[in-house]
């Protein structure tokens, strides 16, 4: 077996959770697998700059309760090896459960032609299975639930509540035998609270927070109050304004906007089919207050090297208001006659490498975040989106607000019920005009589904403002 079982978070206090402790197994994975595709890469094509083995083991974890419901805890383990060849016609074969010695099998039967790209050799799945309840993380997580729906005054609180982490261990190989090694480490915590106002109406409120480092105070009874809390406020929320409107992001939240309406705008393959209204445009697409990059080395689960084996770097896509960049993998580098950016990812073995987004984030600016509020006569704040959809073509992007209040007067008013906000890329960049110095990362926290295949991806953004957005009720 590829992980070791055991604590995933040992010696787990409320103040001392161990979040990057996921251990493998004490078989010499960093002398087995690695001598074994360095074997096989000799028979990869000399010369092939899209030619590479790739294997990955992968363990993820997911705790969940609320509701009256016992903890769920579940547990799932993948490894699997792919091979890839470029030339005229790329192909590619993979490998469930795969063993070192199945190496050299696997990419002899794709040099005889048994890859067609679409219909992959597999010989065995993947298992699933729940484990032993993970007792720290229940626990806590237990813990703070009781404290929040313990009864006392005001309206009675219900609180959801999820732990999820994950480790990824990575081998790519390459024709000249070079093997690189990378692995991928992340966790994360959502609450959820909701409370039955006067009206009957339920109230809701979410809270996230990404576990970085060994050791971290998490913060999770602030990060509890501050959900409870949001929640009995929003008992009083009124419906918004449809039509257009300002609208200011919290920090961290405007992060969506940016992935959507410029990274997957500048990911290389969109623009190389011309499907990227950003790309198009040969003039500045916004002030120049405005910097946009992508460090995939600084997000949830970042990585140092891509699943092709390139080396990942922080990429700029929009400097000073003005496209800078693209975000790579190995064929669209040669296509395009650039370097790789290293952001060649796949959702798992099975899946082709796509040129993905990791942390994409707006640079901070120089104002107080409280001056890009005040300079807002009218609008709408928003503090979380939870889904989003875009047409890179079009520039149209469409997001949905959880949590907003109206700016009146430059202050910030009553809750706003949940809507959602359409968005036109230029006119939206053009017109982000007041960029706060408060720049922070995964307040709301997701995956990117792109075509079929979710990852994990980070985002960040200080308070900031665009002139003009829609509400559609």
């Amino acid at each position: 077996m590829p992980f070791k079982d055991g604590a995933w978070f040992p010696a787990l206090t409320d103040h001392a959770i161990r979040p990057h402790s996921l251990a493998f197994s004490t078989r010499d994975p960093d002398r087995e697998w690695p001598e074994a595709l360095r074997h096989a890469a000799g028979s990869l094509p000399p010369g092939d700059p899209l030619a590479h083995i790739f294997y990955e083991e992968r363990d993820d974890l997911r705790v969940e309760m609320g509701r009256g419901r016992a903890p769920e805890v579940v547990r799932t383990r993948l490894r699997g090896l792919r091979v890839r060849r470029g030339g005229p016609r790329p192909v590619a074969l993979f490998l469930a459960a795969s063993e070192p010695s199945e190496a050299v099998a696997l990419v002899r039967r794709l040099m005889e032609g048994g890859g067609d790209g679409r219909t992959p050799f597999s010989g065995r799945r993947p298992r699933q299975e729940i484990s032993e309840e993970t007792k720290g993380v229940v626990g806590l997580l237990e813990g703070i639930r009781t404290r929040l729906e313990r009864p006392g005054e005001g309206p009675r609180i219900s609180v959801e509540a999820r732990w999820v982490a994950f480790r990824q261990r990575i081998h790519v190989a390459t024709p000249d035998r070079v093997v690189q090694t990378d692995q991928r480490v992340g966790s994360r915590v959502r609450l959820e609270a909701r409370v039955e106002g006067p009206s009957g109406v339920v109230a809701r409120a979410v809270g996230e927070r990404v576990l970085r480092l060994v050791g971290e105070d998490l913060g999770l009874d602030e990060l509890a109050d501050g959900v409870a809390r949001r929640a009995r406020e929003r008992t009083a929320s009124r419906a918004p304004v449809r039509g257009e409107t300002p609208v200011v992001f919290a920090p961290g939240v405007g992060g969506i906007l940016i992935h959507e309406l410029v990274g997957h705008a500048l990911e290389a393959d969109t623009v190389l089919r011309g499907a990227s209204v950003l790309a198009r445009q040969r003039a500045d697409v916004a002030p120049p207050e405005v910097t946009v990059l992508d460090d995939p080395r600084r997000g949830r689960g970042g990585w140092k090297l891509d699943d092709e084996g390139s080396v990942s770097r922080a990429t700029s896509l929009l400097e000073r208001g003005k496209v800078a960049g693209w975000l790579h993998d190995r064929f669209t580098s040669r296509r395009a006659g650039r370097e790789p950016t290293g952001h060649g990812r796949r959702s798992s073995f099975r899946e082709p490498v796509r040129p993905r987004m990791g942390c994409t984030f707006l640079k901070a600016g120089r104002l107080a975040a409280e001056e890009v509020v005040s300079e807002t006569r009218q609008g709408i704040y928003i503090r979380r989106m939870e889904a989003a959809s875009t047409d890179s073509f079009s520039g149209i992007a469409t997001f949905r607000v959880t949590d907003a209040d109206r700016i009146d007067q430059g202050r910030l008013g009553s809750p706003l019920d949940s809507f959602l906000l359409r968005v036109n890329t230029l006119p939206a960049l053009s017109g982000l005009d007041l960029v706060g110095d408060d720049l922070r990362f995964d307040t709301c926290v997701g995956s990117c589904l792109r075509d079929g295949q979710p990852l994990a991806t980070s985002v960040g953004a200080p308070t900031y403002r665009i002139e003009v957005a829609r509400v559609v009720v």
